[in-house]
């Protein structure tokens, strides 16, 4: 008789309480099961502030956070050299904004803005009751509507639980364009 047969056995003789612990006693002997992080481009050493996978094109975009909680964005396949990094290596990353977004129904997020050569780009994270959002939307300078929006994969957001780097997040200026009208949409 192999041992799922003596648990059987035993769980289907004995009072509730008895299957009760022979239940937890097994779902505490199985191998538990890790959320992995979603992979992200910031330098090796820094902290993701918000990062994840993008669902379509293989690439992923991250706001990050140096060991002196000087922020930059970083965008393109992780293991590789990003495709786009802001601000310039060396320069001071002036101009980032963090918008706290809110929402009925105990929904809300941030969204992490800068302009880089007349284009505006905006790294957002909603999440909410039976909601998870996020992904990066670029407008071209003056204009409202995205030219380019795109959603990060179902499940692979990662964002920081660093309270330092939170609380340096929370003093960046807010965007008041996102502040009095949400986030670009088609």
């Amino acid at each position: 008789m192999n041992s799922f047969h003596i648990f059987k056995e035993f769980v289907m003789h004995r009072p509730v309480i008895h299957r009760a612990l022979a239940g937890f006693a097994l779902l505490t002997a199985l191998p538990v099961a890790h959320a992995a992080t979603a992979p992200s481009m910031c330098v090796k050493g820094d902290e993701a502030v918000l990062s994840c996978p993008l669902a379509k094109g293989g690439k992923t975009v991250s706001i990050c956070a140096r060991s002196d909680n000087a922020f930059y964005y970083a965008y393109g396949k992780p293991g590789a050299k990003p495709d786009m990094t802001w601000p310039a290596e060396g320069a001071q990353a002036t101009g980032l904004t963090r918008t706290h977004l809110m929402f009925g129904g105990a929904t809300g997020g941030n969204a992490y803005a800068f302009q880089n050569n007349g284009y505006k780009y905006i790294v957002y994270s909603i999440s909410g009751t039976q909601l998870e959002d996020g992904g990066v939307i670029v407008t071209k300078d003056g204009e409202s509507k995205p030219i380019k929006n795109s959603k990060c994969a179902e499940g692979a957001k990662t964002q920081t639980d660093n309270a330092d780097v939170r609380k340096a997040a929370r003093s960046l200026p807010e965007d008041p364009d996102l502040s009095n009208h949400g986030l670009p949409s088609n």
